[in-house]
């Protein structure tokens, strides 16, 4: 199994969000749990795309930080 040290245990998305995509490898190699929001739910939409980019922006600043 791949190291999962800074994987995220859950990815949520909205419903249809890895269709065509391998999601049975993020599941089955890395050991990530996927959860769909809610049908119908596209309020939940923004609450998920606010914390994608909150994470990415840290992502972006740890980055920087090791560059130095």
């Amino acid at each position: 199994m791949a190291e999962t040290k800074h994987l995220p245990e859950i990815i949520i998305a909205d419903r249809g969000e890895f269709e065509g995509y391998s999601v049975e490898n993020l599941i089955n190699n890395l050991n990530i749990k996927i959860e769909n929001t809610t049908a119908y739910r596209g309020d939940l939409k923004g609450f998920v795309d606010y914390r994608l980019d909150a994470t990415l922006n840290l992502c972006h600043l740890q980055k920087q930080e090791n560059i130095r």
